[in-house]
C-alpha cells in the first residue's frame, strides 16, 4: 500500500495504491467539516483533526492490517479456496461411488476357471502282420496301409491346427479387451456460485467441468475450470479416480457336476482413491495444489473419506508451502427423483514454512464445513443441483457461505 497527503485550500486529498488489487483510489478530506472515507469495506467520519492528529493513520494502518490478512490475495484466502474445492471435489467422488454402488452396475468379473482338459487317449494297438498268403496279395496289402494311415493322420492334423488357431483368436480377442477400455459418454457440468470471501464480500463464479469414465466407472477423468465475475481470478484443476474392488466374490470351479473348490474374484468395492492438481490465480497471487484422497463406502450408505495435499502459494517474492489434511463424511438420501447429501468435513494445515523469513509456524486451529447438495434426476441424461455451504474456522476468521446452482448433462 502507498498513500500519499496533498493540501490544496479547503481540502486534503489523500491517494493510496493496493497491490494485491492493483486499484488507486482518491479520497478528499474538507479542512472545514467532515467526510465519510470507505476504506476495504470498512467506513470512518474522518475530519480535518484526524488527519493532523494521526487517528486517521493508524485507524488505515489498522484497517490494512486487517485486509492484509484476509483480502483475495491473503494466504489465508488462498488457503480457504482450496480447501473448500478439495472438500467439494471429494465430496462428488463420494456420492458418485454411492451412486454406483446403490444402482449395482455391473461390474465385469474374472473368467470361469475351465475345468482340467481329458487325458490324452491311448494310441491304438499296433496291427498284427497278416500271413504269407500269396505275392500279389502281401504287394497290395503294404501299398494300401501307409495310405490308411495318411488319411487318417491328415484329419486330426487339420482338426489340431484348427484348434491353435481357435486359441491364438481367443487369446489376441482377450487382449484386445483388456488393451481397449470402453467409455461412457462425456458428462459436462455447468455451475454458477455466488461465493463469500473473508472480507465479507461476494463473488459470482463460473464453473465448467468435463469428466469421462470407463464403461463400469472403474476409472474417471475429469478437468474443471472456474472464472470469477472480477476476470482477476481464476483456477484450473485435473483429477483422476479409480475404484478398488474387494475380491469376495465366491466362485465355483466345477468339472462337469462335481465341485473341485472355490475361487474369488472382486465384488463389492473396497474404496475409491484419486489424485488431483489446481492451479489457480487470485489477483497477483498465485497458488498450486497437488493432493490424493480415498473415499470409503461405510455400512448403512455412510461415506467416509479423507484428503492429503499440499498448496504453494506465491505472494509477491515470497513463497508459502503449507500441507493441509481434510476429512468428511456424507450420507446420500436416493429418492426417486433426487437425491439429498448431506456433507460435514473437518481441515487443518498444521504447518507452514515461508522463503522470506525462513521459519516454519505451527497451526493449531481447525476449519470445518457443514453443508449440502441436492441433485436432481430430470431425465436419464440431464441433471440439477443446488449446493448450500458454509465454512468456519476456530481461529478468529469470517465465517463464509457458498451457494451453487447447476447441471449436469450427458453426451
Amino acid at each position: 500500500m502507498f498513500l500519499s497527503v496533498a493540501s490544496y485550500s479547503q481540502t486534503v486529498t489523500q491517494t493510496y495504491y493496493d497491490k494485491c488489487t492493483g486499484e488507486t483510489k482518491v479520497y478528499v478530506i474538507p479542512i472545514q467539516g467532515s467526510t465519510v472515507v470507505v476504506y476495504y469495506n470498512k467506513s470512518m467520519n474522518v475530519t480535518y483533526n484526524d488527519v493532523q492528529s494521526g487517528a486517521f493513520q493508524r485507524w488505515l494502518e489498522a484497517t490494512y492490517l486487517w485486509w492484509s490478512t484476509y483480502n483475495p490475495c491473503s494466504a489465508a484466502q488462498a488457503t480457504q479456496t482450496v480447501v473448500q474445492q478439495t472438500s467439494q471435489q471429494a465430496a462428488q467422488v463420494a456420492s458418485q461411488a454411492a451412486a454406483q454402488a446403490a444402482s449395482s452396475i455391473p461390474i465385469p468379473s474374472a473368467p470361469p476357471i475351465p475345468p482340467p482338459a481329458p487325458p490324452p487317449a491311448a494310441p491304438p494297438p499296433p496291427a498284427s502282420a497278416p500271413a504269407p498268403a500269396q505275392k500279389a496279395e502281401t504287394k497290395t496289402e503294404t501299398k494300401s496301409e501307409p495310405k490308411q494311415e495318411e488319411k487318417k493322420e491328415e484329419p486330426k492334423q487339420e482338426e489340431k491346427k484348427q484348434e491353435e488357431k481357435k486359441q491364438e483368436e481367443k487369446k489376441e480377442e482377450k487382449k484386445k479387451e483388456e488393451k481397449k477400455q470402453a467409455l461412457q459418454p462425456v458428462l459436462i457440468a455447468a455451475n454458477f456460485m455466488t461465493m463469500q470471501t473473508l472480507d465479507g464480500s461476494f463473488n459470482q463464479v463460473a464453473s465448467f467441468g468435463l469428466s469421462k469414465s470407463s464403461l463400469t466407472g472403474a476409472t474417471s477423468y475429469s478437468a474443471n475450470a472456474m472464472v470469477w465475475s472480477n476476470l482477476k481470478q481464476f483456477s484450473v484443476s485435473l483429477s483422476k479416480s479409480s475404484i478398488l474392488f474387494n475380491y469376495d466374490k465366491k466362485i465355483p470351479v466345477m468339472v462337469g457336476k462335481e465341485v473341485l473348490g472355490y475361487t474369488y474374484v472382486r465384488g463389492t468395492i473396497y474404496k475409491i482413491t484419486g489424485v488431483n492438481i489446481t492451479a489457480m490465480l487470485m489477483f497477483n497471487t498465485k497458488v498450486l495444489s497437488i493432493g490424493m484422497n480415498d473415499v470409503f463406502l461405510l455400512k448403512k450408505g455412510m461415506v467416509f473419506g479423507y484428503a492429503i495435499g499440499g498448496t504453494f502459494i506465491n505472494m509477491d517474492k515470497d513463497i508459502m508451502v503449507s500441507p493441509s489434511l481434510t476429512a468428511f463424511i456424507t450420507r446420500p438420501f436416493n429418492f426417486k427423483r433426487y437425491v439429498i447429501s448431506p456433507m460435514v468435513a473437518l481441515s487443518s494445515s498444521p504447518a507452514s514454512f515461508t522463503t522470506a523469513t525462513h521459519e516454519i509456524t505451527f497451526s493449531k486451529y481447525l476449519s470445518y464445513i457443514v453443508g449440502s447438495n441436492f441433485d436432481f434426476n430430470l431425465t436419464k441424461r440431464f441433471k440439477a443441483n443446488i449446493g448450500i455451504t458454509t465454512m468456519n474456522s476456530t481461529q478468529d476468521i469470517p465465517m463464509t457461505y457458498a451457494i451453487t446452482i447447476g447441471s449436469k448433462i450427458k453426451i
